[in-house]
Formats: structure tokens, sequence, C-alpha cells
């Protein structure tokens, strides 16, 4: 009897340990993403289907603005903890590479589904280093009809609209301040259009191209526009943002990731279209075109990597490409919805896929980051009149160059 109970014990923690170590561990999945509050159902929703699908995945998703998942990202790499997978623009590419904080997607992914210009803006080295989720991040001109009924075609037509609507404003609404456009005044990003409409581009290859009488003359066209009245002393995203939701002004530049907000907020009265040509010099304004990408840390696990590249794979389905088109008014990066009948016959997709047309890729290489930080703290002192436009171009271009040898040291 002892002989038996001793092996009938020995059996059961056989059995026990044999359970264990059959016992199949949950993968945790982190993804650090920097899209507006529209997006978070969208993602959500994905990311419990595919935990169903997938039940011994748990994914946690973190939000971030676009600032500071840059900043975290690179912290977090530093400190030996970041995210598997992060969702953001493309234009920290260069500085994420050179720091050693990605891992390459070439032979991940099938990435001839995608539309050729957007992977190529995340090409360095001759590899590729994102996932494109959404194609576009550009900027485009919304309109309000209670007050401009047809588009501006050109600078001389939109100067002309904002006349109008100043004076007619001024005798019939005594209290009610409006504006005839708004947009980021403290971003260099606003100032792309503007620039480009001047025949400037800020960067040649690595080579930083600020000191030009194309960025003086960008800047002098902006103060104009502050002078007459037609923009705002000063207003950054929020203001601008709230400005036109609230019909305080006329019109806005802003990104086509605010088309679902201001269509959802404003009903009918709100319509889009292509930034116009300048007048002057018969340019159209081009705004600087990327998207958003998935990229993958250098640091993910192998036993992780697996789950994230079927997660990726999940989110940029087709299915899931064509909800993100209707749910969230963005422009799909795989190419059989991009280039699809449902695109090109849509009264505000065919618009947004115009304006990618008329864009220019958005430079990834590590440079930038030196342009733009540089670029905005001399746009601030320029449109609120503390320096001139000449001298804030040559400084600009000596400070850069002086920020980028500083970089590579």
């Amino acid at each position: 009897m002892i002989s038996f109970a001793v092996l009938s014990f020995v059996s059961i923690l056989s059995c026990d340990s044999s359970s264990q170590n059959t016992k199949i561990e949950v993968v945790n999945i982190n993804i650090w993403e920097s899209e507006d509050h529209t997006f978070v159902p969208y993602i959500d929703s994905i990311i419990t289907e595919f935990e169903k699908k997938n039940p011994m995945v748990k994914v946690f998703r973190s939000h971030y603005s676009v600032d500071e998942i840059h900043t975290q990202f690179q912290s977090a790499s530093i400190a030996g903890t970041p995210p598997d997978l992060i969702l953001t623009n493309s234009d920290k590419t260069g500085l994420f590479v050179s720091n050693g904080l990605l891992m390459p997607v070439t032979g991940h992914f099938d990435l001839n589904q995608y539309v050729d210009n957007a992977v190529d803006a995340v090409i360095q080295d001759g590899k590729t280093w994102g996932v494109p989720n959404n194609y576009g991040n550009q900027l485009m001109l919304y309109y309000n009809t209670d007050y401009v009924k047809k588009a501006p075609r050109t600078t001389n037509e939109l100067l002309k609209i904002c006349e109008t609507l100043i004076k007619k404003n001024s005798k019939k609404e005594q209290n009610k301040k409006i504006t005839c456009l708004e947009f980021d005044q403290n971003e260099p990003f606003w100032l792309i259009p503007f620039l480009t409409s001047f025949g400037g581009w800020p960067i040649d290859g690595h080579t930083p191209n600020l000191d030009t009488e194309a960025m003086v003359k960008a800047f002098d066209f902006i103060k104009m526009l502050k002078k007459k009245g037609y923009i705002s002393d000063q207003c950054e995203y929020n203001c601008m943002d709230s400005a036109f939701k609230n019909s305080q002004t006329a019109m806005v530049i802003n990104g086509d990731w605010s088309a679902a907000s201001y269509l959802s907020s404003m009903n009918d009265k709100v319509r889009i279209s292509v930034l116009p040509v300048n007048s002057v010099t018969g340019i159209r304004m081009r705004p600087m075109v990327s998207g958003k990408y998935f990229f993958i840390s250098s640091f993910i696990k192998p036993e992780n990597l697996k789950h994230v590249k079927k997660f990726i794979n999940s989110i940029n389905s087709i299915e899931n490409q064509k909800r993100m088109k209707s749910e969230l008014k963005k422009l799909p990066a795989i190419r059989s919805v991009f280039e699809g009948p449902h695109i090109k016959t849509d009264p505000l997709f065919s618009v947004m896929a115009k304006q990618i047309e008329y864009g220019e890729a958005m430079p990834s290489v590590v440079e930038m980051r030196a342009i733009w930080d540089v670029i905005k703290q001399y746009q601030i002192l320029v449109l609120s009149d503390k320096i001139d436009s000449a001298i804030a171009a040559k400084r600009m271009q000596q400070d850069v160059l002086k920020k980028i040898n500083e970089m590579r040291i």
C-alpha cells in the first residue's frame, strides 16, 4: 500500500511538471502611436479583433503627441525599454536609423503592394525602414461655405476673397472678429507650401538651402497677410483648429488628418480644395507629403517579431485599409485601394489624391532635424516682427550648418 501511494504521488508530480512545461506564455506587444483622437476607436477595434484571433498575444497601445513619441522612443531605446512598434510620421527616419533604433523591414513584408512614393519616403542606405499605413499627411485648404462659395485657384483670388470678407464683416458684425485664413504660424511644416510657391525647398540632398530669395518672399507674403488683417496676429495649431470649427475664420490650411473631424463637426458647410497657385510665380503651393508608418524597434525580441509582423499585416489588410478610408477619411497606402475607382470618383478623396500629386515627398534625412529646429526658431521671430526676413534667412543657414556639424561630432 505504501509503495502504491508513493508511486501514485510521483505520477501526479510528473503530470503537473509536464503540464507546466507545456504551458504557453502570453506574448505582450507594446505599440506607441501619435495619431489623433479619431484614430483611437479604429485601432482599438482592430486590436480587439486581433487578440481574439491570437489569444496568446496581448497588445498594449500607448498614445503620444508627435513630438513626444520621437523623444520618448529615443529615451526608451537608450534605456533598453522601447516599445516593439511605433506608428508615426516618416520625418524622423534618418535620425532613428543613424542612432540604430530601427530594424529594417526589407524582406519581412511584401512592399510591392504599397504605393511606390510611400515606400520611397522611408528608404535609407538601400534599405526600407518602415511599413506605410496611410499615405498623405499633406496640407490642404479647407473652407467654410458660409463665407466662401468657391475655392480660390490662385493667391490673387485668395486675396480678393479675403479683402471682400474682411470689409463685409467689419460693417456687418462689429462684435464678432472673423479672419479670412488661419494656419499654424509657429510650425515650419506650414511654411513649406508658401516656400515652394516661390520656388524654394529647405534642403538640397543633404545640404540646407535656407538663405534664399524664396525664403524671404515666403516670410514677407505671410507678413503681408497679417498686416492686412487676413490672418491673426498669432495663431498656432489649437488656435486655427478651433477658429475654423467655431466659424471664426473662413478658411484654414490643415492636414488630411483633420478631414474627419471637420466633416463630422461642421456638417455640410465644409469643403476641401487643393492649395492655390502663386499668382506672382505661377507655381502651385506644394506641401510636403509623407504619411504614417509602422517602425519596428531594433531591440525587438525574436518571439515578438512574428506577432508584430502579423499585426501590421492585419491592420494593413485591404478590408481595414478600406475601413480607414471610410471611417477616418485618410488615403490608404495599399496600391489596389489607393488607385481604386472609389477614390477617383469620390469628391473628397479625389481632391486629397490630387493634393498629394501636387505635393513633394518629405525628406527623411537626418539633417532635417536641425533644419526644422532652426526654421521654427526664426519663423516665430520673423512673424512677430522681431527680425527682418532677409536677415533671418541668412542666420538660419549659418545656424543650421553649425548645428549639423555639432550633430556629426
